[in-house]
């Protein structure tokens, strides 16, 4: 029984570590941005300030210093072995488009021995994704 009860402990330890920043306000803030077309190559980059505010509901971007779009979050899934450092979290979102439009959109922010990035693609629009070099992964104040 006390084997059982330390592997139950050890468990949640470890689960509790790599969902520590999930279901949490979050600031991302980056500096350099890359377009990237179906197949994933370059199609332009762009040295441009840009914040992403993630609450448990909303997701509002901000690129050079004027708001572009706010999201309605849908699902959230996420899994970190290292929090804020190494793991992913995918993020499935509805944006109104300039139209008056709903575009269903998957925002996946992913760190890794390379970096953090954030990579947001609107379903159905496969020849423009937008992929974010991270600066700052943070919890909000």
């Amino acid at each position: 029984m006390k084997a059982l009860t330390l592997v139950f402990l050890i468990l949640f330890a470890f689960s509790d570590r790599s969902y520590s920043q999930c279901g949490k306000n979050i600031n991302l803030t980056g500096s350099k941005t890359q377009h990237l077309n179906e197949s994933g190559k370059v199609t332009r980059t762009e040295e441009e300030k840009s914040y992403v505010h993630i609450s448990k509901s909303i997701i509002t971007i901000t690129v050079k210093d004027e708001f572009k779009a706010s999201c309605t979050i849908k699902s959230v899934q996420c899994d970190w072995s290292i929090p804020f450092k190494k793991g992913r979290t995918t993020i499935h979102a509805v944006m109104t488009n300039d139209m008056g439009e709903p575009k269903d959109l998957v925002l996946s922010i992913e760190g890794s021995d390379l970096g953090l990035f954030l990579l947001f693609e609107i379903i159905g629009s496969p020849g423009d994704k937008v992929k974010v070099a991270l600066d700052k992964f943070e919890e909000a104040a």
